[in-house]
């Protein structure tokens, strides 16, 4: 479902936009990786999971992730969702590396490491991680 959903959304951004795709051969075929977006939108998390050649796992604020038309699709596409209401993300960040760690494509916008740092206190595991 996610190959077919992938090519379709590429198909349809490709219509609306002028879309130049250049680097791909630079995601490692196989292996842990971070895919990164640099502007803090929506747009880019979609045209990154379209375009890049192997699946994405997305990290999700928690107010996106459990909107009732978008919660079934980060659910069938695993994306992780990190919450915003809690004083530290560690269940979120535990499963970004482990699924780093089973060699999966991780994906986030360039604020998502904010959302970690601002809520975890300066003595836990996950900020020391994020330096």
């Amino acid at each position: 479902m996610a190959r077919v959903t992938r090519r379709l959304l590429y198909w349809l951004m490709g219509a609306y936009f002028r879309l130049q795709v250049e680097g791909l051969e630079r995601v490692p075929r196989d292996g842990g990786v971070i895919i990164a977006g640099n502007h803090p939108s929506l747009l880019d998390g979609i045209l990154l999971w379209a375009v890049s050649p192997r699946p994405v796992r997305f990290l999700i604020a928690e107010d996106m992730y459990r909107h009732p038309l978008l919660h079934p699709l980060f659910v069938a596409f695993g994306c992780i969702e990190v919450r915003r209401t809690v004083s530290c993300n560690g269940e979120a960040l535990r499963n970004a590396v482990e699924a780093l760690e089973r060699g999966e494509v991780l994906g986030f916008s360039r604020r998502a490491p904010c959302i970690f740092a601002a809520r975890c206190d300066r003595s836990s595991k996950a900020q020391h991680s994020l330096r």
